[in-house]
Protein backbone atom coordinates (compact mmCIF):
# COMPACT_ATOMS: atom_id res chain seq x y z
CA UNK A 1 0.00 0.00 0.00
CA UNK A 2 2.96 2.46 0.76
CA UNK A 3 4.38 2.09 -2.92
CA UNK A 4 1.21 2.75 -4.63
CA UNK A 5 0.25 5.34 -2.26
CA UNK A 6 3.12 7.31 -2.00
CA UNK A 7 5.89 6.34 -4.73
CA UNK A 8 2.90 6.70 -7.87
CA UNK A 9 5.63 7.02 -10.61
CA UNK A 10 8.52 4.73 -8.89
CA UNK A 11 9.53 1.36 -10.75
CA UNK A 12 9.07 -1.33 -7.58
CA UNK A 13 12.29 -2.92 -6.74
CA UNK A 14 13.09 -7.05 -7.89
CA UNK A 15 13.23 -7.51 -4.38
CA UNK A 16 9.50 -5.96 -3.34
CA UNK A 17 8.84 -9.19 -2.44
CA UNK A 18 11.00 -10.00 0.25
CA UNK A 19 11.26 -6.00 1.30
CA UNK A 20 7.65 -6.29 2.09
CA UNK A 21 8.39 -9.42 4.19
CA UNK A 22 10.69 -7.52 5.98
CA UNK A 23 8.90 -4.73 7.01
CA UNK A 24 5.97 -6.62 8.12
CA UNK A 25 8.59 -8.68 10.36
CA UNK A 26 9.54 -5.38 12.27
CA UNK A 27 6.67 -5.14 13.88
CA UNK A 28 8.17 -7.69 16.54
CA UNK A 29 11.31 -6.01 16.46
CA UNK A 30 13.38 -2.90 17.62
CA UNK A 31 15.62 -2.66 14.49
CA UNK A 32 16.47 -3.59 11.16
CA UNK A 33 20.15 -4.20 9.68
CA UNK A 34 20.44 -3.15 5.86
CA UNK A 35 22.69 -1.36 3.08
CA UNK A 36 19.57 -0.90 0.96
CA UNK A 37 19.25 2.63 0.11
CA UNK A 38 16.08 2.81 -2.61
CA UNK A 39 12.72 1.52 -1.87
CA UNK A 40 13.81 -0.49 1.50
CA UNK A 41 14.92 2.51 2.98
CA UNK A 42 12.11 4.92 1.71
CA UNK A 43 9.66 2.66 3.30
CA UNK A 44 11.12 2.24 6.55
CA UNK A 45 11.40 5.57 7.27
CA UNK A 46 7.91 6.38 6.18
CA UNK A 47 6.48 3.51 7.95
CA UNK A 48 8.71 2.58 11.09
CA UNK A 49 10.91 5.40 11.71
CA UNK A 50 8.22 7.17 13.11
CA UNK A 51 7.32 4.83 15.42
CA UNK A 52 11.06 4.60 17.53
CA UNK A 53 12.17 1.76 14.94
CA UNK A 54 16.16 1.29 14.44
CA UNK A 55 17.91 1.07 10.92
CA UNK A 56 21.22 0.31 11.01
CA UNK A 57 23.35 -0.07 7.74
CA UNK A 58 26.06 -3.36 8.18
CA UNK A 59 28.46 -1.26 9.01
CA UNK A 60 27.08 0.93 11.73
CA UNK A 61 25.93 -2.26 13.24
CA UNK A 62 29.14 -3.72 13.71
CA UNK A 63 30.69 -0.26 15.23
CA UNK A 64 27.70 -0.68 17.60
CA UNK A 65 28.41 -4.31 18.56
CA UNK A 66 32.42 -3.60 18.92
CA UNK A 67 31.56 -0.12 21.38
CA UNK A 68 28.71 -2.53 23.29
CA UNK A 69 31.49 -5.13 23.91
CA UNK A 70 34.23 -2.60 25.65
Amino acid sequence: MFHAAEQHNEKIDRNAQSDYEQLALLSQTDAIVSNDESFFRQAFDTIWRPRGKRFFTAEEFARLTTTIRR
